[in-house]
């Protein structure tokens, strides 16, 4: 009798778990999608970002020191705040926020970048427009981290969590190690791919190909998020 108990209680199972419904297979692919393309952008300019500012200023650390104390900074001030507006706007409207704010201010980090790269004398032949440009170049990439932030919090924290509603633990689970996996082989291959083009071609041309994967990035986001 416990036998039967127990091979009709697995069957049982088995049949719930054979009609659970399954998640749209191109939604999930366009979300993943979505997010590397997402992750690679900042990822890549986290690490590109300290190698423009030592080579702006060689002899000194100061700009890369002060382009981490305003990333930091405005991510541990404002990051609660960007958490409340999350938390009272729809999901539609933080995603076009994320998406807008992200890419235009990375695009405008890597215009200010390439700027002060073709014009390497500037600092002494005009130091106000290097300032300018300097600041410029922060602003926007503090701008982008919380941007980052936001779209994270958005896909990571929410949207996994809609979406596998009425599933299995195991479909919430997965998505998580998927997005996990995504992240850090960005974060892993992303300083690869610029260090060949820095070591290969030019930082000059690495600062370019970063404005513009950031201008054609929005556009696939918009198709595939």
């Amino acid at each position: 009798m416990e036998e039967e108990t127990e091979t009709r209680g697995f069957l049982s199972s088995e049949q719930h778990q054979e009609e659970e419904p399954l998640l749209p297979r191109s939604m999930v692919i366009s979300l993943y999608l979505g997010y590397f393309l997402a992750r690679w952008g900042a990822r890549t300019w986290e690490f590109s970002v300290a190698l423009y500012m030592i080579y702006l200023w060689p002899n000194s650390l100061f700009l890369t020191a002060m382009y981490g104390v305003v990333e930091s900074g405005s991510a541990a001030i404002f990051g609660p705040i960007v958490g409340q507006m999350i938390d009272r706007m729809s999901y539609v409207k933080v995603l076009r926020l994320w998406l807008v704010t992200q890419n235009l201010s990375f695009i405008v980090a890597g215009g200010a970048v390439v700027a002060l790269l073709v014009v390497p004398d500037l600092k002494s032949h005009n130091f106000p427009v290097f300032a300018t440009l300097v600041v410029l170049t922060n602003f926007s990439g503090a701008i982008g981290v919380l941007s980052t932030l936001a779209g994270t919090i958005l896909i990571e924290r929410d949207w996994v969590v809609v979406m596998s509603e009425g599933h299995s633990p195991a479909v919430l689970t997965r998505m998580n190690s998927v997005f996990r996996g995504i992240d850090l082989s960005s974060k892993l291959l992303s300083p690869v791919i610029t260090g060949l083009i820095i070591s290969f071609v030019s930082l000059k041309a690495s600062a370019i190909t970063f404005a513009a994967w950031a201008t054609i990035t929005v556009w696939v986001l918009y198709l595939c998020v």
